[in-house]
């Protein structure tokens, strides 16, 4: 047979008979007691740790899943805005080249002597005939066909820094019968046959009276 075990109540009973001490501490047996009202008992099941804390392995990917949606749209984005704040970069640089090759041509210099217009800065030589028609611009440049940087100086694209801006420069005669060039500008400089040019700016400019 199972050793009988005394009950709490009658522990408590037998303690309060044995004076303050005791009863001190068959208060405090009260209130552990598991059959006290209001009371949880130590083995209740709300005071164990509760397995389903934290996130599940499928929770854990779909959230990662999520992430990288969003990454990768992210990285999309900022990838098309490098591509066009590139593209204008580029453009305004060379908007700047067509000014400085205008003023160049502009400021030409003209020979009575030899009929023959010379720029200042590029070298660039414009003669007439003797009718007063204007001859194909010659330009000294140290290619074929001419290329010029941001800087507006002639020079051999193969040579460039790779963050300086080259552009392909084409300057011919206007409409016949008029003293003026046109200016293009082209890049980049260098392009595969078939291929299309990424952006080209051009003007007309004229030669100054003499």
């Amino acid at each position: 047979m199972l050793p009988s075990v005394p009950s709490p109540a009658g522990s408590v009973a037998s303690a309060l008979a044995d004076g303050p001490e005791a009863t001190l501490s068959a208060r405090a047996l009260a209130a552990l007691s598991p059959n006290r009202p209001g009371t949880t008992p130590c083995f209740s099941p709300a005071l164990q740790v509760n397995a389903r804390a934290g996130f599940t392995l499928a929770e854990i990917a779909v959230a990662l899943g999520i992430f990288s949606f969003a990454l990768v749209s992210l990285l999309g984005m900022l990838s098309v805005g490098l591509k066009n704040s590139r593209k204008a970069t580029v453009q305004t640089s060379a908007s700047n080249v067509l000014s400085a090759i205008s003023s160049d041509i502009q400021s030409s210099v003209f020979n009575k002597s030899t009929s023959v217009f010379s720029s200042p800065r590029l070298g660039l030589v414009c003669s007439l005939n003797a009718d007063g028609t204007l001859k194909d611009p010659v330009l000294k440049a140290p290619t074929t066909p001419a290329c010029i940087n941001e800087s507006g100086t002639l020079i051999n694209p193969d040579q460039a820094t790779p963050l300086e801006k080259v552009y392909r420069l084409e300057i011919t005669k206007a409409v016949q019968g008029t003293l003026a060039l046109r200016v293009r500008i082209i890049w980049p400089p260098k392009q595969a046959p078939g291929a299309r040019e990424e952006g080209a700016l051009e003007t007309l400019v004229p030669l100054p009276f003499f």
